[in-house]
């Protein structure tokens, strides 16, 4: 059904001056400057908005809080000596496929054997399932990494300790209300989380964890960015300054184009409900 809007109904919005003034101030079009005035804020703002003011990437990373289970995460990763066989656990939306991308990449670093598991979209849906690790856990996994999910899965989360395993958890979506995470859960929307943690989606988190506690070297880092701007993108997270700085470079069209044909290989080998690597 087509949405019709009557001409009396309309609006004409004509740019005023000071709107003028600004778009000629900042080199941008009016519709860029009426839209930079309609958010408010001083010129620093705009400035900082616009990137003509850039604050250093690592001053923005040590800004950003994770949450109380970032540090114990990380501590607990670098105690590890090897992860084993690592089981990776991610949902079926963009996303949850780059943080499952980038889970893989980072564990190899650790590990034996990475795999991963993708629930069904409609057999399963999103989430940790109970039914599903009890399938999964028989096949001798020394660890399991779960991303873009878990965070309500307090439950299925220590039935994994409890089988021996060591259990890490990336994730960015809410709380049951008055529930805490488990202890292995890194969400910034958990205790000690700040509004810049909780503006990143899934692979902001763990791409942002790595990077701030030191796991991989940051060039190697680097070289995966492009997962959580595609992610951040495709998520529609709020294009806060740390966003944008994932975002923001033009010449990383073919970079992020990457990002996402690697994420399309794993949506087609998905296609099958189950399958692991």
């Amino acid at each position: 059904m087509t949405a019709l809007c009557r001409a009396g109904r309309l609006q004409i919005v004509q740019p005023s001056s000071s709107t003028k003034s600004l778009a000629e101030k900042m080199g941008c079009s009016l519709v860029t400057a009426a839209v930079l005035e309609s958010r408010g804020g001083t010129e620093k703002d705009r400035d900082h908005f616009l990137g003509l003011d850039p604050v250093p990437e690592k001053s923005l990373i040590d800004c950003l809080d994770l949450g109380s289970g970032a540090p114990e995460a990380a501590e607990r990763w670098k105690r590890l000596p090897a992860l084993g066989k690592v089981l990776v656990y991610g949902d079926y939306d963009v996303d949850g496929v780059s943080s499952t991308t980038l889970a893989m990449e980072i564990c190899r670093e650790k590990a034996r054997l990475v795999r991963y598991f993708i629930p069904h979209r409609h057999d399963q849906g999103y989430g940790l399932h109970e039914s599903v690790l009890r399938k999964l856990l028989p096949m001798g996994w020394d660890t399991l990494f779960v991303v873009d999910c878990g965070s309500k899965d307090t439950g299925i989360i220590s039935m994994a300790e409890n089988a021996g395993l060591n259990v890490f958890v990336f994730d960015h979506h809410q709380p049951e209300e008055g529930m805490p995470f488990h202890s292995s859960v890194v969400n910034p929307h958990g205790q000690g989380g700040n509004a810049a943690g909780k503006a990143l989606c899934a692979t902001g988190v763990l791409w942002t964890w790595a990077r701030k506690y030191g796991i991989l070297p940051e060039k190697r880092l680097e070289s995966m960015k492009d997962l959580a701007a595609l992610a951040t993108l495709a998520d529609c997270m709020p294009l806060t300054q740390f966003n944008r700085l994932l975002v923001k470079r033009r010449d990383r069209t073919d970079e992020i184009l990457s990002a996402a044909g690697t994420c399309e290989t794993l949506f087609k080998a998905w296609i099958e409900p189950g399958i692991t690597f």
